[in-house]
């Protein structure tokens, strides 16, 4: 796999620039490098984000939610009625080009009836 240091050296032609540096955000899009390496978008690139870019109602009350990603990465989809505490959906895929789909059902209840919806992605 791909490490921080490899990568910071490919993006900025030496790891030990400050440009390079995990908490610097060269492009300033309020994005770390840390972050950017761990999405796979580029950190030179302010507009190289990694977004939800559709969610579409399905049958059956469920939701089918698209979103930019990087070939050869996994993306988990995670779920909390309040923001605070997360919990893994099952719901992952390795994704093999720059957009992805997974469809998820919302379990909802009278007391949570929301429900909030993020995806997370790990240093490979």
């Amino acid at each position: 796999g791909d490490t921080y240091t490899i990568w910071a050296a490919q993006n900025f032609g030496s790891s030990d620039s400050p440009l390079a540096q995990p908490t610097a955000d060269p492009d300033g899009d309020g994005k770390t490098n840390e972050t950017e390496f761990a999405a796979g978008t580029n950190p030179s690139d302010a507009t190289s984000t990694f977004k939800n870019t559709s969610v579409a109602p399905q049958a059956g009350g469920s939701l089918a939610l698209t979103f930019s990603t990087v070939a050869g990465k996994t993306y988990t989809l995670e779920q909390s009625t309040d923001l605070s505490t997360w919990t893994a959906t099952g719901v992952t895929t390795t994704a093999t080009s720059s957009s992805s789909t997974l469809v998820v059902t919302p379990t909802l209840t009278t007391e949570s009836p929301r429900v909030y919806y993020r995806l997370s992605t790990s240093v490979p």
